[in-house]
């Protein structure tokens, strides 16, 4: 019964990785199929945000974007990676540098077989196809890797709260600037930010499972 209820947590984290795949693959779905509800979604959206009307906000969210891009995330991934291993934290470093490209990869694998053309009055120059959004989901793994690398470091409850706070809101913050400078459709991001919460739901089950059979933490 122990282990039974021990398990529970790890269980819930992989109905909780499916439960966000299944949603990501449904909206990806709509938008191949250039749903009525997601171009009503997209449009709403780019219509509130309005870069005309706050021209002002344009150069701000540039600089955000590129703080976002998966160039510079990948980077970080790389140093996050490296000071771990300077600390003696392989496991760690090496769960992290697996979710991070494997699920880059992952979202990239989807980015090709979707092939959604970016939307037209970019304020960007850009390529590549436009969904999942991968400034958004490179950013999402990168604010769950430091989110957990704080959470395994500090005890206090106030700085686990104040981490998942600050690492939602810059996930959300590139989203925003994302679609604001019209690189993206808003359902670009919201596929991106499934698809992330599917694989750090699963990573986070797997990353329990591995601790407890090695029969401790890194």
């Amino acid at each position: 019964m122990s282990n039974e209820v021990q398990n529970k947590p790890t269980h819930r984290l992989y109905i909780g990785a499916g439960i966000f795949f299944i949603l990501f693959l449904m909206l990806g779905s709509m938008v191949v199929l250039h749903g009525e509800i997601i171009n009503e979604f997209d449009h709403a959206i780019f219509n509130f945000l309005n870069p005309a009307e706050m021209p002002f906000l344009t150069m701000f969210m540039n600089g955000i974007s590129d703080l976002g891009s998966p160039a510079f995330n990948t980077v970080l991934a790389m140093l996050i990676v490296v000071v771990l291993s300077l600390f003696r934290h392989f496991r760690l470093g090496i769960f992290i540098f697996m979710t991070f490209f494997g699920g880059s990869a992952l979202a990239l694998l989807f980015k090709v077989l979707v092939q959604r053309p970016r939307p037209s009055g970019k304020l960007v120059i850009d390529s590549g196809y436009s969904f999942p959004s991968g400034h958004v989901f490179t950013t999402s793994m990168i604010a769950f890797a430091l989110a957990l690398i704080i959470y395994k470091k500090s005890q206090s409850v106030l700085v686990h709260d104040v981490t998942y706070v600050l690492a939602g809101l810059w996930v959300m913050t590139v989203a925003i600037s994302r679609v604001f400078l019209r690189d993206h459709y808003p359902s670009d991001v919201l596929g991106s930010m499934l698809l992330a919460c599917a694989v750090i739901c699963f990573a986070l089950g797997l990353f329990r499972q591995v601790m407890k059979n090695m029969g401790r933490t890194s």
